[in-house]
């Protein structure tokens, strides 16, 4: 219709400057017809801003009235409405505050905390005047943002944030108020102190999520358990629903009851639909894949049936899919509509984060079905599963798809699963063709992997030797770009002082790091993620230089210290547990090390899973400390069948472990 209006419109005009310029010239022609392409041009441009707007939800905030469809999780049903009262929060004022300041504002709480509650009506309350711009998908931001360039007075609503992390259109944010929810543990996955324990890859991921975070102006906190004083105001509330969630206050938070959170995870375990019970187990199992997009029908039909054992006697597929996306007595549901899909409730993916292994079927289908951009984090998903095949896959499609810094990502988590050999060819591949495509921050990035990969990560591995020479240029090319006092440039020196001890120089490596340690210290502090690092590295090369003995108290302390600190990435606390054991295990005491080793073992497969390498190899320095003092038995066995299904026969992680398994007759 748009493009018709204009079209007459630009022959009108073509008409008048016809009439106008017969007087002059007979040369009419050529001006209407400049005047129609104008008109076309414009018409174009405005079909175009009409499909970005179908992809937006825009309207004055004072008109919005229906808070579920921004994503508050309902509550059941009384007098028809889904929406209880409102009980105002403790952080109400600071949030009202925030929004009359302005800026990125951001309320962080776990699943079903009420976030997205408290955060729509500090809003009504506040700015009830400001245009509303919702993006319904991630995929629609940058129309969402350039709307609210032009709408200085508007509020941009971003409910799960960690969906549109990925957008570099984020760091230059419109200066209009941007009102966004987060998770609690997706705003604690992006924090600095987990850097040591990541790879590369990951940090620069993380980087570009705290990149967006940075430019947060407040961030405000929710507890899941309610206050004595919120109870209070609860407590006077005539809504039966709030005061049956009370009774239960001492163990769930009142939105959490209210959303049906606790009853609906009951259901699903205790349901006799069984195929309503795979669609949600198989919606479930994506998003622990590491997609948070909604699922399409078909591709969950198709899905599901890989959760269906053969003497399954399933029901209708409709059967099925109404009571899975049935909300339980009015609230929340197992599928939570999404668009054109189905999203499983996050509630039920939180509660079930360590469950059984995702079938392979699951993994091929999701690969097959996500964008390029989404199966970043698909892969690091499943290299913790053990699925390093399908992470083989991804790198190809990340890299046709010409995603040069995901690509690199795949291929560190797939090199950090096991397969390093692999993981350096792809990262000489990608180091080739980057010149002149990537940054040349993301350039150093991309060649401080290889490096990493190519060279001594653990005592006895890898290259060293070879990695020694783009080590060092590494380290002096980040003190060129980005300072010698910088954390990456700390960072790169770190790894030189690794593969410089691993040359079979360790004098020269434990004196680099520690004067590392000391800069990074006076610099950054003691609790920076680079000053850990370095005093992992001086504990590392003290062990070699000066012996275990001297070594153990240094990982010992450093364990103590991230003991002590609020949150520390749980791979960060494997590798000083895993080393604490060994120096305890040289150093002669066996009883010790087996007790700090089994935990570093529990620790590595919560982090990591019970297939990645890390695991395997932490589970075969826990052995080798539980033969030191008797004997390993059928658990040797088990280890070495385990790393031959992970990494093949022939990985070193494999030889020691088959080894070990045949000196003790296993």
């Amino acid at each position: 219709m748009v493009t018709i209006v204009l079209l007459a419109a630009a022959l009108a005009l073509a008409g008048n400057m016809a009439t106008n310029t017969v007087q002059v010239s007979s040369g009419w022609w050529p001006y209407a017809i400049w005047g129609v392409v104008a008109l076309l041009v414009i018409a174009t441009i405005a079909v175009e801003v009409n499909r970005a707007r179908d992809a937006l939800d825009v309207t004055r905030v004072s008109r919005l009235t229906d808070p579920i469809k921004l994503g508050v999780h309902p509550a059941a049903s009384v007098s028809s409405s889904r929406v209880p009262p409102f009980i105002a929060r403790d952080r109400l004022p600071d949030l009202e505050n925030a929004l009359r300041t302005g800026g990125f504002v951001l309320v962080v709480g776990d699943s079903t905390a009420g976030k997205t509650r408290l955060a729509y009506e500090a809003m009504r309350r506040v700015l009830p005047r400001h245009l509303f711009i919702r993006p319904r998908t991630p995929d629609a931001l940058p129309a969402a943002l350039a709307l609210a360039k032009r709408k200085r007075r508007s509020v941009l609503w971003l409910d799960d944030l960690e969906r549109y992390l990925g957008f570099h259109g984020l760091a230059e944010l419109p200066r209009c108020v941007v009102l966004a929810t987060m998770r609690t543990h997706e705003r604690d996955d992006l924090s600095h102190r987990h850097d040591p324990a990541r790879s590369a890859g990951e940090r620069q991921s993380a980087r570009v999520g705290r990149d967006v975070l940075n430019l947060v102006t407040v961030e405000i906190r929710l507890d899941r358990m309610w206050s004595q004083d919120e109870l209070a105001l609860a407590g006077a509330s005539d809504d039966s629903r709030i005061t049956q969630a009370l009774a239960s206050a001492d163990k769930h938070g009142i939105a959490e009851s209210m959303a049906a959170g606790p009853q609906l995870l009951r259901e699903w375990q205790d349901a006799r639909d069984v195929r309503g019970a795979a669609i949600v187990a198989a919606a479930v199992d994506v998003r622990l894949a590491g997609y948070h997009r909604p699922l399409p029908l078909d591709f969950l039909r198709s899905l599901h049936t890989s959760y269906l054992d053969a003497a399954d006697r399933p029901g209708s597929w409709e059967a099925a899919l109404q009571w899975a996306a049935q909300p339980l007595h009015g609230t929340s549901s197992l599928l939570e509509p999404s668009g054109d899909g189905f999203l499983a409730f996050d509630y039920l993916v939180d509660a079930t984060a360590q469950s059984p292994a995702i079938p392979t079927a699951t993994w091929e289908a999701l690969i097959e079905h996500a964008a390029p951009a989404d199966l970043v984090e698909i892969a690091w998903q499943a290299s913790y599963s053990g699925q390093l095949d399908q992470v083989e896959r991804v790198f190809d499609l990340v890299l046709d798809a010409g995603l040069v810094m995901g690509a690199m990502e795949v291929a560190t988590c797939l090199g950090d699963a096991g397969r390093t050999e692999r993981a350096v060819t792809m990262l000489e591949q990608l180091v080739d063709r980057a010149e002149g495509v990537v940054s040349a921050e993301e350039l150093l990035v991309l060649r401080g992997n290889l490096v990493w990969e190519m060279g001594q990560k653990v005592d006895g591995e890898g290259d060293p030797v070879r990695a020694l020479a783009l080590a060092g240029q590494v380290a002096d090319d980040c003190a060129a770009l980005l300072g010698a006092e910088h954390p990456d440039t700390l960072a790169a020196r770190l790894t030189l002082a690794r593969q410089l001890g691993g040359a079979g120089q360790p004098g020269e490596a434990l004196l680099l790091a520690t004067g590392v340690g000391i800069t990074a210290a006076a610099l950054h502090g003691a609790d920076h993620w680079v000053t850990r690092r370095s005093r992992f590295e001086v504990a590392s090369w003290t062990w070699t230089v000066h012996g275990a003995a001297t070594a153990a108290p240094l990982f010992l302390a450093l364990a103590q210290q991230l003991g002590s600190l609020p949150a520390v990435r749980v791979s960060e606390f494997v590798d000083v547990l895993w080393n604490l054991g060994g120096t305890l295990l040289e150093a002669g005491d066996a009883a010790e090390a087996v007790s700090v080793l089994a935990d570093a073992a529990d620790q590595a497969a919560l982090a990591f899973g019970n297939q990645h390498e890390r695991t395997l190899r932490v589970r075969l320095s826990h052995l080798e400390a539980v033969a030191a003092t008797g004997d390993p038995g059928e658990l040797a066995a088990s280890l070495a069948a385990d790393c031959v299904a992970a990494l093949g026969p022939d990985h070193p992680t494999t030889v020691d472990a088959l080894r070990l398994s045949t000196r003790h007759g296993a």
